[in-house]
């Protein structure tokens, strides 16, 4: 059985997106009334954190899904609303600033290819098995994130905090990750194929022999 809380978000006319969310089992509807302007109601989208791995729009019928595009949250692939990624990034900032019972932000498995991350802050996220092919994730911190399986392919990694980061089996074939912090991060059986690693810091990195020499020849720092 799926266990999680509500969260209801906030549209405004001006100003930044707001989130409102409290343990245990209270509702949508709960949260609307007792937190938010009735004038604000139609401005308002509804968030599934759903215990132990996955952020939800909860948008069942045409007209939430309509409203949700309108108010620029989400975006419609093959007929459902799906959070468009700087509201994921939103959204896991609340939950880091506003911590709930068995809290992890996570992405496990998340469509995130090409999205524009840059400067997202992602640390200790739960992005096993995410798809961030081509993903502008450019100084972005994803430090002790989990990126175990994920697909990074031609990603964009410039500058991005990946320290102490769970990269292994993570396909990073023609990622760009320049100047990027990797000390300490878990790089075992990687793909790292073409990928630029001009500059980037692998001191403490858990690498393979084979890996030590690609990062080496690729411009790396720190491989010892």
């Amino acid at each position: 059985m799926c266990v999680g809380i509500a969260i209801a978000g906030i549209v405004p006319e001006s100003g930044p997106i707001q989130f409102f969310g409290r343990d245990g089992n209270s509702s949508h509807d709960i949260l609307l009334s007792e937190c938010v302007p009735i004038e604000l109601h139609n401005r308002s989208f509804k968030i599934e954190y759903i215990f132990p791995g996955q952020i939800r729009l909860d948008a069942p019928d045409a007209e939430c899904r309509k409203q949700a595009v309108e108010l620029g949250i989400a975006e419609i692939q093959f007929g459902i609303a799906i959070l468009r990624p700087e509201i994921f990034a939103k959204i896991c900032d609340w939950l880091r600033e506003n911590p709930m019972k068995h809290d992890k932000t996570t992405m496990q498995q998340a469509y995130l290819s090409g999205a524009d991350l840059s400067g997202a802050n992602l640390s200790e996220a739960y992005l096993s098995r995410a798809d961030l092919s081509r993903a502008d994730l450019s100084e972005a911190d994803l430090s002790r994130a989990d990126l175990s399986r994920a697909d990074l392919s031609g990603a964009y990694l410039s500058e991005a905090d990946l320290s102490r980061a769970n990269l292994s089996r993570a396909d990073l074939v023609w990622a760009y990750l320049s100047r990027a912090n990797l000390s300490r991060a878990d790089l075992s059986g990687a793909d790292l194929t073409g990928a630029d690693l001009t500059g980037a810091d692998l001191s403490g990195a858990i690498l393979s022999d084979e890996q030590k020499e690609i990062a080496k020849k690729k411009g790396a720092v720190g491989v010892v």
